[in-house]
């Protein structure tokens, strides 16, 4: 499986729309412009496939260190709060998300 390759089930008899996110590590170099590129493509394909869970699985953030930017806080910040707009988000925290 490629980096960015989208993977489909259908599990016959479930009716949930979920989306998986992981290891999206984004940091100060890059925040602003994952940011904007990865919402437009989330919510293009959220509102196509009426998802209606977003998962991120872990190491939204490369390290703790992201957060003590403020400007890369404020994008990762923006990003959780588009993110739930378009649908529930549950986060579980990945090694890069704790150290």
């Amino acid at each position: 499986m490629a980096y960015g390759q989208e993977v489909r089930w259908v599990i016959p008899g479930r009716k949930r729309r979920v989306l998986a996110l992981t290891d999206l590590h984004f940091c100060s170099q890059n925040v602003e412009c994952k940011v904007d590129m990865i919402l437009e493509r989330l919510c293009e394909f959220c509102r196509a496939e009426q998802i209606e869970y977003i998962f991120i699985l872990g190491d939204l953030i490369n390290s703790l260190e992201v957060l003590q930017d403020g400007r890369t806080r404020a994008g990762v910040e923006r990003f959780l709060q588009d993110l739930a707009e378009l649908a529930p988000v549950l986060m579980i925290t990945g090694n890069h998300d704790i150290t």
